[in-house]
């Protein structure tokens, strides 16, 4: 038996240490920084659009397909039963060989993302709104997907690296594999999957991509909504003039918060009869950026607003200072607003058909409508927390 062992161990090495190799490969290239990356893009030429929206399209319709084969050929390699009489007899050579198309296919989706004029130096361009889908922001959304199929690719080599070492421990059929980690199988479908999912999400629109943002945006509003009500359910009568201030500050925060995930809601659901619009399709990638990044940013404000808050009741202290509570009303002014002129000016009402559209029907009407309850909300809540402030419960 230990004869064995050490012939099995002897011929398993080479795929051993390709598998370790190619793991701190990944791994190292996933914590470099790019170096271009704040640079100005640039105006291109023509060629230069022809050249970058034939690299994109080799790109999602070649390059990412042709990994799933190495993918699944390597599970099939290497995913072997075993039993408690011996070792598992893997094919050496030809795992060799599909870990080295893998990297070698991997490395080409690589060099073909970061190859001028493909490569993206950030996320913003003023000046590519004609590009379609190879615009900037579209081009650094695919190759941060990439960056990620990488990472998932450095995880399933992990993976196989544990597998192959666990031949060598004794085999117990009623081992409790309720706390396992994931098997090659599962890890292979991972990769597989994000593969899928990186292509789909270079094909679709600016709007398609815009709208899965916002309806993750929306549907994270019930962190904050559920810690302002819990807060309005817990309070007691009598209590401290500070606990009541956030008891009212909580209060006016619901409506706030309800319209900013109705207003998601809205915009990330097209498919409704009586709310039917698109988006304009020759947004530069400046404009797609906020449009992507400034919902988060409202999300971000109204969750720590409201944490603050259930913070502030549970400890009968504000742990908000008036500066940092200053800083999030004003970034919240600064981008609710712009978000909604953004949307005024580049949301495209479909045709319904009907001569006189009602409010649901009509986004523009719909939107302005918003804006005046959404005004009036916030100014309400930026009262109270004036009252609160002047009453020195602020540090």
């Amino acid at each position: 038996m230990a004869s064995s062992k050490i012939d099995f161990n002897t011929r398993i090495a080479p795929v051993l240490e390709a598998l370790r190799a190619l793991h701190h490969k990944y791994h190292t290239r996933s914590m470099e920084r790019d170096p271009d990356v704040g640079k100005e893009q640039g105006v291109l030429t023509q060629d230069e659009v022809h050249l970058k929206r034939d690299l994109f399209e080799s790109l999602r319709s070649s390059l990412l397909p042709s990994i799933k084969p190495h993918l699944s050929a390597l599970l099939t390699a290497l995913d072997l039963p075993r039993d408690a009489i011996q070792y598992p007899n893997p094919d050496i050579e030809s795992i060799l060989d599909i870990l080295a198309n893998l990297d070698q296919t991997v490395e080409n989706a690589v060099q073909y993302i970061n190859t001028a004029p493909l490569k993206p130096f950030g996320r913003k361009d003023p000046h590519d709104h004609h590009l379609g889908q190879c615009k900037t922001f579209r081009c650094f959304n695919l190759k941060t997907d990439i960056s990620r199929l990488a990472i998932d690719i450095r995880g399933l080599f992990w993976t196989y690296i544990k597998l192959i070492e666990s031949w060598n421990l004794p085999w117990d059929p009623t081992e409790d594999t309720t706390f396992r980690p994931p098997t090659p199988r599962e890890q292979t479908l991972d990769c597989l999957q994000s593969i899928d999912r990186t292509i789909r999400r270079s094909q679709a629109s600016d709007f398609a991509h815009l709208q899965a943002e916002w309806r993750a945006v929306g549907e994270s509003f019930d962190y904050s909504l559920v810690k302002l009500a819990n807060i309005t359910v817990r309070h007691r009568k009598n209590s401290s003039v500070l606990r009541e201030h956030v008891l009212e500050q909580s209060r006016l925060a619901l409506p706030v918060n309800k319209l900013l995930r109705t207003l998601f809601h809205k915009i990330s659901n097209t498919t409704t009869k009586n709310l039917a619009f698109t988006l304009d399709t020759e947004l530069n990638s400046t404009t797609l950026d906020r449009l992507d990044t400034d919902p988060g940013v409202i999300l971000h404000q109204c969750q720590v607003y409201a944490k603050n808050l259930e913070e502030s009741h549970r400890a009968n202290s504000m742990t908000d200072s008036s500066w940092s509570l200053r800083y999030r009303k004003d970034c919240l002014s600064k981008t609710v607003e712009p978000t909604v002129s953004l949307l005024e000016l580049y949301i495209i009402p479909l045709s319904s058909g009907i001569d006189h559209p009602s409010l649901e029907s009509d986004f523009k009407a719909w939107l302005f409508e918003w804006q005046g309850l959404w005004r009036t909300a916030y100014s309400r809540l930026l009262n109270a927390i004036r009252r609160a402030e002047e009453e020195g419960l602020y540090s």
